[in-house]
């Protein structure tokens, strides 16, 4: 399948899937003006992608690789899991560098030097994108990004995983949000922030805090001295108002990839100081892939993400082009985010023998049953087995993540 528009920014890998722009244009018909519409799509990109450059900025100034994709959820940035300390700073990067670029525009904006029906309107897009964003996206609600610093934070207060303490958090600052959309008469935001409140709700349910695809931690790494990688800001979306826009839709928390070396703290993946080249390039598509597949393997899909948008920046046959959509569906799927798995695993062939596991692995995170997965899985396949592997990495503790009788 296409993988969409990539390119890279200051050696950060960046690839933004044609869901994204479906999306923004959906979303931008309230302006009611093509124009309008294409000025929106254009505001919309430009500052999710400055955000999530903020995010890989700090992944880069700490060591570790970074990649970011635009998909129809918005943009996720990819990188190593850190210390709390760390992931503190990568967290509050991301609204840092939208308010950057916004809060000038408020003075560029109270200075009223900007006039004219059409400029206003786009200096007021960029103000809601990059100060409105920034701010939502600061609220102590999974998996915002006051969220996971919050985590972060409290990890490093209690010496233990606050997950499961900020999830709490999250439903009672979702729920008063919910009051208060509903009694504003403002549906979007309630709709928004009811799925804050279910996401959360959702998480405290479980035995354990619902992290779909966190890899067994090493037994060197104490519970509380990582955090999870990746951070992410959400869709756009415009509001009927003279300036249409409205709060974003974050998509779900990204795993937490396990640490590799021998370092006091995770190593990064080729740490690097931030200003080395790009990588794409340094190393053989068998190379990438075989990284890839190792991640995969490992259950640490963010890795996984960045290996594949390596190897699909090699000149890719019809066949490894369906192994890389096959790999991409199952790193989606171990993050447990089935919407940007679904293209992926209809692109794979249905005769092919891995459609039947990937079609298994959607079906039990839909919450249809893990019987046939249990009976598809094999943890040690190989070769064109291999999906049977990846599927095995996915399956729920005995008597967990099965249908009610």
């Amino acid at each position: 399948m296409q993988s969409g528009l990539a390119f890279a920014v200051a050696g950060i890998p960046v690839r933004v899937l044609p869901t994204f722009f479906l999306v923004s244009i959906l979303l931008g018909l309230g302006y009611g003006d093509a124009l309008l519409v294409g000025l929106w799509v254009t505001v919309v990109f430009a500052s999710i992608l400055i955000h999530e450059l903020g995010h890989a900025a700090a992944y880069r100034w700490f060591g570790s690789d970074a990649a970011i994709v635009l998909h129809s959820f918005g943009g996720l940035t990819l990188g190593r899991s850190l210390s709390l300390g760390r992931d503190l700073v990568v967290s509050l990067a991301g609204p840092a560098a939208s308010l950057l670029v916004g809060v000038p525009l408020l003075g560029l904006a109270a200075s009223g030097t900007v006039t004219g029906q059409t400029g206003e309107a786009v200096l007021t897009m960029a103000i809601w994108v990059n100060v409105g964003w920034a701010l939502i996206n600061l609220l102590p609600i999974l998996p915002l990004d006051g969220g996971q610093a919050l985590v972060s934070l409290l990890s490093m207060i209690t010496k233990r995983d606050a997950t499961r303490l900020v999830n709490a958090v999250s439903v009672v600052v979702a729920g008063v949000a919910v009051y208060l959309a509903v009694q504003a008469g403002l549906l979007y935001a309630a709709v928004l922030a009811g799925l804050f409140l279910l996401i959360n709700v959702h998480a405290l349910s479980q035995r354990q805090p619902w992290r779909p695809a966190r890899p067994a931690r090493s037994a060197r790494t104490d519970p509380g001295d990582r955090a999870p990688a990746g951070r992410h800001l959400a869709d756009p979306r415009p509001v009927t108002s003279p300036a249409p826009v409205a709060p974003p839709v974050p998509v779900a928390p990204p795993a937490e990839p396990a640490g590799r070396g021998s370092g006091a703290e995770t190593s990064p993946p080729s740490a690097a100081p931030v200003s080395r080249p790009p990588i794409v390039g340094r190393r053989s598509l068998d190379d990438e892939v075989a990284s890839a597949i190792k991640a995969v393997v490992a259950n640490e899909p963010e890795l996984a993400l960045i290996a594949i948008a390596r190897v699909r920046a090699h000149g890719l046959t019809a066949e490894q082009t369906v192994r890389a959509d096959e790999l991409e569906a199952w790193a989606w799927m171990q993050r447990g985010d089935l919407p940007s798995a679904a293209p992926f695993i209809e692109a794979v062939p249905v005769g092919d023998p891995a459609r039947a596991l990937l079609e298994a692995g959607r079906a039990g995170l839909a919450g249809q049953g893990w019987e046939e997965a249990r009976r598809l899985a094999d943890p040690h396949g190989e070769g064109a087995a291999l999906s049977a592997r990846f599927l095995s990495t996915m399956l729920p503790a005995d008597g967990q993540g099965e249908p009610a009788e």
